[in-house]
């Protein structure tokens, strides 16, 4: 009799989901399955979410898989969850640090990505109140280096996971003619910022986790495939990359799942 396949759980963004999507093959046993999230507000330093109500998530008019990211966000979730789920692998990608942090008066962390800011919760009066830190602030670094600490903790209760981490850098240039902006704004109506210090701020954040889990395994394209795709359906970004680039980690992780236990 066959062993049941390894149970997997996602932190990660669309980075990675669009990749592994292209090898045409679902996860085996996908155990849980959490994005927008950062490391600095996955879980929080106090029990309990302060005047925060779970059901308002219910009723936004977003997708399921939206609001179930919305609501750990919120209400913190994702370790009960993890303990839940008791996953042979975590795969995760730090992508989603690219958003500003926001910290509530109570304390509570939140990442500003841009599913939280359309979803029109910072305009409840629960979130009001949230102060907006810069995500290549020094305090931004050491909230999520707080994080972190937080999320090895955790690691602790699930001393059979296996790490792996999907490293890779923003595009640096793009496929045929088209060229990347040296500046942009993460996300619309924000402040523009370099991309060069975006892309080193996700190498900083890299060498740092693996320095925290010397044991991870790592996800990785050649250099030379990490483009930007020009022809991309979300449009040229430097985190959407050419299907070259996706079929390289797809075939990767196909070939370490086939090796799980």
């Amino acid at each position: 009799m066959s062993a049941p396949p390894a149970r997997i759980a996602m932190l990660a963004s669309c980075v990675t989901r669009e990749a592994l999507l292209t090898g045409g093959r679902p996860l085996r046993s996908l155990a849980a399955n959490y994005a927008r999230i950062s490391l600095a507000s996955l879980t929080a330093p106090f029990p309990g979410c302060p005047g925060i109500d779970p059901g308002i998530v219910e009723r936004l008019d977003r997708p399921a898989a939206v609001r179930h990211w919305l609501r750990a966000e919120l209400c913190k979730t994702v370790p009960h969850a993890l303990a839940e789920a008791r996953p042979d692998v975590l795969l995760l990608d730090l992508a989603e640090e690219r958003f500003d942090l926001l910290v509530l008066p109570s304390g509570l962390i939140l990442n500003a990505s841009l599913d939280l800011v359309e979803s029109g919760l910072l305009e409840t009066p629960a979130l009001a109140g949230a102060r907006r830190v810069p995500r290549l602030s020094a305090e931004a670094w050491d909230l999520w280096e707080a994080g972190l600490a937080r999320f090895a903790a955790l690691a602790t209760s699930l001393p059979a996971c296996r790490i792996v981490l999907h490293r890779f850098r923003w595009a640096r240039r793009a496929q045929g003619t088209a060229v990347l902006p040296a500046a942009l704004a993460i996300l619309p109506g924000q402040p523009i910022v370099r991309a060069a210090d975006h892309d080193a701020l996700l190498g900083r954040l890299q060498d740092r986790f693996l320095a925290v889990f010397p044991g991870t395994q790592v996800l990785e394209a050649p250099p030379e495939l990490c483009l930007a795709d020009p022809e991309h359906r979300w449009g040229l970004s430097p985190l959407h990359f050419v299907p070259a680039y996706h079929r390289a980690i797809a075939e990767t992780w196909h070939s370490l799942e086939g090796a799980l236990p």
